[in-house]
């Protein structure tokens, strides 16, 4: 049976991965919430039953998971719905020029709108011209906004003999490639000029004349006032997420950014993962990108696709597992999973293929109903019961803290004596329980080691890690434990000797308590 992948957004990098798609043997649907299709690619592509387009589609709601995912979408009124096995969400950007109060006219250029102009433009009318760009003044620029200017500055130079100036608030020249091209551009004769404690003034010389700018600020290296009257006046364009973006967020309950865009600052979701399983996010549907970096994520959601039914029934080992003799049907587990892949059907169910295994629902299910099984059905957490070692138990990530625990071995750094690591899925997954049978079992210490807040693949599995721990110490002087024998530290998986440092310093603590 073909796959089929449903592309929201008809760019020139849908176009793409459809078409790369459709050569490894998928069925691609496209679809457009306008009417009018932004890229000319989208013509390119022959008749075949293995591609579907749809323009103005709303999308009304969707359900399912990997595998089969269900949207509603209304096309013109009419309602229908289509069948996806994974989602690729690649919608464009809103792009507005920031004019800085100034009028637009022939020599005021956006410069989305110079980039289609500067070919063109002769060598006898550049000579002798003076081009100012206007980038970050109203704002934080960007790396994309900032190379093309450099790209632009360094085309104009080899054109003509002329005079370019570089107006902006923050030199954003850390992407790859950026620092180079500044420095030949500087090499060639533009002219940069930073403010930091000042801003530039720039108005129109004469409202009867909107062809004419006037630029005056004061140079902070020279400390000298300047004026200046460019001939050509390119204004920086601002990026916006898509407002489509947050339908499509909210039907398929994914994770927003704090600008609007979909994928949360989560190093785990890199480069195109979402929090569900099956889609992923390419482009300017994810951030602010260069058309390099954007053409990357279109081959890695490609990529993604391939794999995900390559693997499709191997998956993560561990899923979890519900005893139906034993749920209440709170509900806890289907508002908290992380992934979204539980469902209530008269009864709770978990989307085995959809499941990440973190163990979270687990942890926090009332009536203790739920455990991690893998195929042959054992059970996961029966490592956190059964051993009886005292000395030092140590909870790790195995995303984070584990892989570093592992380089800690391999590079031959020394360890205390008597140390129990514990692997775990996501530290959400460590219940009171858990932490309780260490201490019963004579552990010494027990420390619990966390992905950086904000860095969880589960989301909130280190905050629900670190709120137990704030809970469980205010208990344990009750219990006659001090509270200084449990500790929680945030760690990523490449902090070697941080890992390290962090388990001797405890262990030279607990020797002394």
């Amino acid at each position: 049976m073909k796959r089929r992948t449903l592309i929201f957004g008809s760019g020139k990098y849908s176009v793409k991965i459809a078409k790369s798609l459709i050569k490894n043997g998928f069925d691609v649907l496209i679809t457009e919430n306008r009417e009018n299709l932004i890229s000319d690619e989208f013509y390119s592509f022959s008749e075949s039953d293995s591609i579907k387009f749809i323009t103005n589609a709303k999308i009304i709601s969707a359900n399912g998971f990997v595998g089969n995912f269900e949207v509603i979408f209304k096309v013109n009124d009419v309602v229908t719905v289509e069948r996806a096995d994974n989602i690729i969400i690649s919608e464009e950007y809103l792009i507005k020029p920031d004019f800085n109060n100034l009028t637009p006219s022939e020599t005021v250029i956006p410069l989305f709108d110079f980039k289609a102009k500067i070919d063109n433009l002769s060598e006898s009318f550049l000579q002798n011209k003076k081009i100012a760009f206007l980038t970050g003044l109203n704002g934080e620029g960007t790396a994309h906004s900032l190379k093309n200017i450099l790209e632009f500055c360094s085309k104009l130079h080899a054109k003509a003999n002329l005079k370019t100036f570089v107006f902006t608030k923050n030199l954003k020249v850390g992407a790859e490639g950026l620092e180079k091209l500044y420095r030949k551009t500087k090499d060639a004769g533009t002219l940069y000029f930073k403010f930091t404690n000042s801003e530039p003034k720039i108005s129109n010389i004469d409202e009867s004349d909107e062809s004419k700018v006037l630029i005056e600020f004061f140079d902070e290296i020279t400390d000298q006032n300047f004026k200046l009257i460019p001939d050509i006046t390119i204004v920086d364009c601002n990026f916006f997420p898509s407002p489509y973006l947050k339908e499509i967020a909210r039907n398929f309950e994914l994770s927003l950014d704090e600008n609007g865009f979909i994928q949360a600052d989560n190093v785990h979701r890199l480069p195109v993962f979402t929090n569900r399983k099956g889609i992923f996010v390419v482009g300017s549907s994810r951030s602010i990108q260069s058309d390099d970096e954007n053409i990357l994520d279109a081959d890695n959601a490609i990529g993604e696709s391939i794999a995900l039914f390559n693997d499709f029934n191997q998956g993560p080992f561990f899923k979890a597992d519900i005893n139906y003799n034993r749920c209440a049907r709170c509900l806890t587990c289907y508002r908290n999973c992380p992934y979204r892949t539980i469902i209530f059907d008269k009864k709770v169910i978990v989307i085995k293929e959809a499941c990440y295994g973190c163990g979270i629902c687990a942890s926090l299910c009332p009536s203790l109903a739920i455990k991690l099984k893998n195929n042959d059905g054992d059970i996961k957490s029966k490592e956190l019961i059964q051993f009886d070692s005292d000395g030092i138990h140590v909870f790790c990530c195995e995303r984070s803290a584990l892989k570093a625990y592992k380089m800690v071995i391999s590079s031959g750094l020394n360890l205390p004596l008597r140390l129990k690591i514990l692997e775990v899925p996501c530290a959400g997954s460590i219940s009171i329980n858990n932490i309780l049978t260490c201490f019963e079992n004579n552990a010494s210490g027990v420390l619990i080691l966390t992905c950086h807040e904000g860095n969880c693949h589960s989301e909130k599995g280190n905050i629900y890690a670190k709120n137990r721990v704030g809970f469980l110490k205010k208990q344990l002087q009750d219990m006659g434990i001090n509270k200084e024998r449990l500790l929680l530290k945030t760690i990523a998986s490449n902090m070697v000797f941080e890992f390290n440092d962090i388990v001797n310093n405890f262990a030279k603590k607990l020797s002394l308590l």
